[in-house]
């Protein structure tokens, strides 16, 4: 996650880039509770790569016989493919806002038929609030926070 200023809530609430209305008709601020809601609402958000991917669930996405066993490529690149997939899931958890790894997962298994590229896009990403959108994933903005953006 990446932390947030003040400075950059109190300009996220100030420009609204996203209408997401956190003024009220006069350009106030609604309320501090009001605005911290706004902000944290899954609605108001899209779609985020998740932090901690289980590498169990990694491996549940893997179609083992139609993509693994046919990775493409010559007999070097094929196991080197092979290498570069147990390095990565070598560990308990999988993070997927490393686009690194996600572009090494693309490059494994691109061109594949089984379907597991598709199936760790979706994996990997979830619904987010706006505040992990700008944030990362986990962001989650304060009452208290907003009262003291407004004084930045």
């Amino acid at each position: 996650m990446v932390a947030f200023t003040l400075t950059a809530l109190k300009a996220e609430i100030d420009n609204d880039p996203q209408t997401i209305g956190y003024k009220n008709p006069d350009t106030t601020w609604k309320s501090d509770g009001v605005i911290a809601d706004l902000i944290n609402d899954p609605a108001n958000g899209a779609s985020i790569f998740r932090k901690n991917v289980p590498m169990d669930d990694v491996f549940a996405e893997i179609d083992w016989v139609v993509d693994w066993l046919n990775l493409t490529g010559q007999r070097n690149v094929v196991i080197d493919k092979q290498q570069a997939f147990q390095l990565i899931t070598s560990t308990a958890v999988l993070d997927a806002n490393s686009v690194r790894i996600r572009d090494a997962f693309t490059e494994i298994f691109v061109g594949t038929a089984g379907g597991t590229l598709a199936r760790l896009n979706v994996l990997t990403q979830k619904a987010g609030n706006w505040a992990e959108v700008l944030w990362g994933d986990g962001a989650r903005v304060s009452l208290g926070q907003v009262a003291r953006a407004a004084n930045v």
